[in-house]
């Protein structure tokens, strides 16, 4: 398990079939090579192990495989065959959190609200030893914080009603008498990501106002402000960002973007080498970077197919990095939706091979 975690699958693979073949029975080495077959995309490969696992008697049987085998069934959109094992799952093991927000995610893909919040609530309430009360002001911040974040991993149908969500919960727990800086940026960044860019600076700068000093707060307002074209304002915030951390590499992305926005290129382009020297290790900020060299395309005519190439070449270290840890945002969602790439950047081949999916190797059936 531990070379598969750092993605050394083919020694990994060889130590879990070496386990097997001592003994074929041995349920735990079926599981694990599961799990790696599942982190190598091998799902056909995985859901066998998985099957094997979860064999009777009820006794043997390893209940965390359909925990993992959920997971695959919900990336093909299989939502019965995910619900019926999350079912499985909370139904032996009630307090196993993290089933609690694949459920939740199901749900919410589904549109299935009520379940959603529900599920949500007792993920919380089993993670935090049953201190969690979604009726306080407290509570509805965290679920709103959480609900903003399972939004991000949502089809596109399904992201815009869960940011409904987060922003009743975040506006019900300002109502009640619990604001806070985070309880702010949080709906901020939702009511940014539903249009309302006004309303999110307004958001942000309550937030700032009670922690001055939270430079990610900051960034996020930049961000806001640049989308308005208040590129001032922005490059402010940015600056402050900066200036209290040299190496932030989203203030400096932040920067870079803002320039090139407003033509100018040098400056454009110093950001952005900050940026990667800071984050490249983050396909978030390899992302932004990308946006940076995409935006200079548009308006810097001798340099446009050179700058896509560089956009085309980060956006693909971006997309790696994300499908080698399958956590946070979807890279190519991301791209997909992206406002800064132009058409003419869009309708290259090598931009198009970014938004392909590796496929399932079969179709997959729920058992």
């Amino acid at each position: 398990m531990a070379l598969g975690l750092m993605h050394r699958f083919d020694e990994a693979i060889d130590d879990l079939n070496h386990a097997i073949a001592i003994d074929p029975d041995f349920r735990p080495a079926r599981l694990n090579r599961g799990v790696v077959y599942s982190l190598q995309e091998n799902r056909a490969a995985a859901l066998a192990d998985f099957a094997a696992a979860l064999q009777p008697p009820e006794k043997r049987m390893l209940i965390e495989a359909a925990y993992y085998r959920a997971q695959i069934y919900l990336e093909s959109n299989d939502y019965v065959g995910a619900l019926s094992d999350l079912d499985s799952v909370i139904r032996q093991k009630r307090d196993f959190y993290p089933a609690y927000f694949l459920r939740a995610r199901v749900h919410l893909s589904q549109g299935n609200q009520a379940s959603g919040l529900q599920d949500l609530s007792d993920m919380m309430k089993y993670a935090m030893d049953s201190s969690f009360d979604p009726a306080s002001a407290e509570g509805l911040g965290q679920r709103g914080r959480m609900l903003r974040h399972v939004a991000a991993q949502l089809p596109n149908e399904a992201d815009h009603a869960t940011l409904k969500l987060a922003s009743e919960d975040l506006e019900k727990a300002v109502e009640l008498g619990g604001p806070s800086a985070q309880i702010y940026a949080d709906l901020g960044s939702v009511l940014e990501n539903l249009g309302q860019i006004d309303d999110a600076i307004a958001a942000y700068s309550s937030a700032i106002q009670l922690d001055p000093l939270d430079a990610q707060i900051r960034i996020d307002r930049g961000w806001a402000y640049q989308k308005l074209g208040s590129f001032e304002r922005s490059r402010a915030d940015f600056d402050v960002a900066v200036r209290s951390d040299l190496t932030n590499a989203e203030a400096h992305a932040g920067l870079g973007y803002v320039e090139a926005c407003q033509k100018s290129y040098d400056e454009a382009t110093e950001e952005a080498a900050r940026a990667m020297l800071y984050g490249v290790n983050d396909y978030l900020i390899l992302h932004d970077v990308a946006c940076i060299y995409a935006e200079m395309s548009r308006t810097d005519v001798a340099r446009e197919s050179e700058d896509q190439d560089v956009a085309v070449a980060i956006l693909g270290q971006a997309r790696e990095q994300w499908l080698s840890g399958k956590s946070g945002p979807d890279e190519i969602q991301l791209i997909e939706k992206e406002p800064a790439f132009p058409p003419s950047l869009r309708a290259r081949s090598d931009f198009q091979k970014l938004l392909v999916r590796i496929p399932l190797a079969e179709k997959i059936h729920h058992p």
